[in-house]
């Protein structure tokens, strides 16, 4: 076992050895012993192990890998990653979804969306997909959500909601005609 020394929080300077040896009491969270700093690393396991709990491979070759940096354009934040531009420039982010920092874990849905159209409901540039549907810009949006079948909108106003004029495709019967700006059946007759 290699390690640092400010790995551990119970050292014995004069035997040159830690406490206890347990370096985590989970998967990615670091003991009583672990002073959150350091490194270590197990050739025994084999694992690889920061202080932090930032950066972890264990024997079976998984990697967790948290806090920043990047790779290949990509960057890696909390509980994101995207690319290496701006929003306005059309970033575009796998988001793992609601994080839990105590509990080390993601506790709701994921999403993958561009620009800056983070919610299914968002009218800007980009697109936005998820648990509860798909939008592409202001005027398509696939709402999954709804309890009546779901539902899709196309035209000006369409993922917003809005007033302006847009068709909408339901989902709840199967006798169920597409409508134009709140107007079905008579379109068609």
């Amino acid at each position: 076992m290699l390690y640092s020394g400010n790995f551990w929080n119970k050292y014995d300077n004069e035997i040159g050895l830690p406490s206890s040896y347990e370096y985590r009491d989970d998967k990615y969270r670091p003991s009583g012993n672990n002073a959150e700093k350091g490194m270590i690393i197990d050739l025994t396991t084999p694992e690889i192990y920061f202080g932090s709990g930032n950066f972890y491979v264990n024997s079976e070759g998984h990697i967790h890998a948290s806090g920043g940096g990047d790779i290949g354009g990509w960057v890696i934040d909390e509980h994101s990653l995207h690319s290496n531009i701006k929003e306005s420039e059309g970033r575009i982010t796998l988001d793992a979804g609601e994080y839990n920092k105590e509990e080390n874990k993601v506790t709701g849905p994921g999403k993958i969306y561009s620009h800056n159209h983070t919610k299914l409901d968002t009218a800007s540039n980009g697109f936005y997909l998820s648990h509860d549907g798909l939008s592409i810009g202001s005027k398509f949006k696939v709402d999954i959500s709804k309890d009546d079948g779901g539902e899709l909108r196309l035209g000006l106003g369409a993922v917003d909601n809005g007033t302006n004029f847009h068709w909408v495709i339901n989902g709840k019967n199967s006798d169920d005609v597409p409508t134009y700006n709140g107007q079905g059946k008579a379109l068609l007759n």
